[in-house]
């Protein structure tokens, strides 16, 4: 039982972290050129 716990813990916590490490904050003046695998996909200026 404590296992299980813990070994959720820890995959919580990576998932925190990951999402964390990923979220980019776009400044009202700015936009953001995004890229997959060093394509170009799309551009996003500010809002959700």
């Amino acid at each position: 039982m404590l296992a299980a716990i813990i070994s959720v813990s820890v995959v919580v916590f990576l998932a925190l972290i990951i999402i964390i490490c990923n979220v980019k904050v776009v400044r009202q003046t700015e936009k953001h050129i995004i890229e997959r695998f060093g394509a170009y996909k799309h551009t996003k200026g500010v809002g959700i």
